[in-house]
């Protein structure tokens, strides 16, 4: 795995598909770094697996999951409002 060579710590990174593969790679090293993750996942059962496995790797308790399939347009549209309306309330702000 490649790691993370930008700052990350304290920020808010975005992932999409953290439940496999590359992106549950990037979601690991990320909060490995210090970033704070909001993860999208289609799947609530995956989604609280991968949770679960980054707080186990990492020790980081810092993963909001959104759920939502980014093949719809109004999911994304829906994803990306509760992300905002998230970073506002929590005063974060995405990378």
């Amino acid at each position: 795995m490649t790691p993370i060579t930008v700052e990350v710590k304290g920020r808010t990174c975005i992932v999409t598909g953290a439940t496999s593969g590359i992106g549950r790679s990037t979601a690991i090293a990320l909060a490995r770094a210090g970033a704070e993750l909001a993860i999208v996942c289609r799947d609530a059962g995956r989604a609280e697996d991968t949770v679960r496995a980054i707080r186990d790797e990492t020790g980081s308790t810092a993963v909001d999951v959104f759920l939502g399939d980014l093949a719809s347009q109004n999911a994304i549209r829906s994803v990306a409002a509760a992300i905002l309306l998230w970073s506002r309330q929590v005063g974060r702000t995405p990378a």
